[in-house]
This record gives structure tokens, C-alpha cells and sequence, in this order.
């Protein structure tokens, strides 16, 4: 799952929605997606995911311009 920013974009793609409550990330996803791995490697980007969720509620940035640094990453990687 690679960065934080893969990692968000497959929470995505799975059905995983994650929000904020104060400094504290919320799920909400079916009982069979949630996995001990996907706990801990969201454990394990904790921080960015906090500031890009921050982000995106407070409107400094779209769900769009992640999927965009998402792909441009993408791109970098194959070059």
C-alpha cells in the first residue's frame, strides 16, 4: 500500500471511508473489509492521514486533487 497517499486512495477504492474526529481518524467500511493489516498500516500513516483528511475538510484541497497526486505518483514510479 505503499505512501500515505496510496494507501487513502485504496481505502477509497474499497469502500473505506475515513474521516476525522479532532486528532482521531473514523472508518466506516463492511466488518470484512476492515483487516489487522489495514488497521496497522493506517496506524502506521497516522499522521499524514490526519493532515490530508484536514485538508480536505477544510477545503484546502478536493478529493479530485488527491486522486490527481495520486495518479501523477503513479506516473513517476513506471518512468
Amino acid at each position: 500500500m505503499g505512501t500515505p497517499l496510496n494507501f487513502l486512495v485504496f481505502c477509497w477504492s474499497i469502500g473505506v471511508r475515513l474521516s476525522l474526529d479532532g486528532d482521531s481518524i473514523r472508518y466506516a467500511a463492511k466488518d470484512s473489509i476492515i483487516s489487522d493489516e489495514l488497521l496497522s498500516v493506517l496506524r502506521l500513516h497516522k499522521p499524514e492521514l490526519v493532515y490530508l483528511l484536514g485538508a480536505i475538510e477544510d477545503g484546502t484541497t478536493t478529493r479530485e486533487q488527491i486522486y490527481q497526486a495520486y495518479e501523477l505518483e503513479q506516473t513517476r514510479r513506471t518512468a
